[in-house]
């Protein structure tokens, strides 16, 4: 059995493959406490999830959600701002008078049309049927949510399948609740996460607070640091990095290490070996 190019090329695909699937094992873990789905009551009432509950009763001061949803849209999207309001409802009910909620008819108002760009909400294009053809219209499906001085935004509620979760996400960044770091070790001919694993690395952003760790330098691994993931390491630590894992691991913080699996040669053979 011989190991070819093309099998060393299969060998590298999977170690990459190995590792996303790594990242978002961990993605999935550290979202645990954050986030878990809402469903359909008896009663026809969309409930929200424990995590969100507690997210709008620990409100300090006032969140406004503005719900900038269009009036000429498709007959189907009626349906979608019921729900949405439903939702929001459920929100507004918790939170003991903290969260405000008002839907905004963007219309023609050019002032509100600059402010929606300048937030980040896109006018988006529907076909609707009348005078039995169809017709482009533009309108807008999307959220904001202020507290004090800080705005954050979802573009475009296309449906409400992970609506409770975007909802819930934004008010802990808006009001500040998400405070856990993720250091990414940057030394060591480690695997460079943002360029290789682009959307792994966008979706622990959405979550957490990013930064680089280089064990190199001097200084310990930052206080304010949780959990550190090291990917692929092509170089040995040091006895002085060493001491700082250990030193950060002993202080309670969690390191999640993705190694390279073992590359094969391509001269690498099997052969029947004869033992009589």
């Amino acid at each position: 059995m011989k190991f070819t190019k093309k099998t060393k090329q299969k060998t590298d695909f999977g170690i990459t493959v190995i590792i996303v699937i790594g990242l978002l094992v961990v993605i999935n873990f550290f979202s645990y406490n954050l986030f878990f789905r809402w469903d359909l009551t008896q009663n026809n009432d969309y409930s929200i999830s424990q995590v969100s509950k507690n997210t709008v009763k620990n409100l300090e001061d006032i969140v406004s959600v503005k719900v900038y949803f269009s009036e000429n849209l498709p007959s189907d999207y009626i349906v979608l701002r019921q729900e949405v309001g439903d939702i929001l409802d459920s929100y507004r009910n918790y939170s003991n008078g903290k969260i405000r909620v008002e839907f905004i008819n963007p219309g023609e108002d050019e002032n509100i049309k600059q402010e929606l760009m300048m937030m980040g909400i896109p006018q988006v294009q529907f076909n609707v049927m009348e005078k039995d053809k169809y017709q482009v219209v533009n309108g807008y499906l999307g959220m904001a949510i202020k507290y004090g001085d800080q705005t954050e935004v979802i573009p475009v509620v296309q449906n409400i399948q992970d609506l409770e979760y975007q909802i819930t996400l934004n008010i802990k960044k808006a009001t500040k609740q998400i405070n856990s770091v993720i250091g990414i070790v940057s030394s060591n001919l480690t695997s460079d996460i943002n360029k290789e694993i682009t959307i792994a690395y966008k979706k622990l952003q959405e979550l957490y607070q990013m930064q680089t760790v280089d064990l190199t330098q001097a200084s310990d691994i930052a206080a304010d640091v949780n959990t550190l993931i090291i990917i692929g390491p092509k170089d040995k630590f040091a006895d002085d990095q060493l001491k700082k894992l250990d030193a950060f691991l002993m202080r309670g913080g969690a390191m999640l290490i993705l190694a390279d699996g073992v590359k094969l040669g391509e001269g690498l053979a099997a052969e029947k070996n004869n033992t009589g």
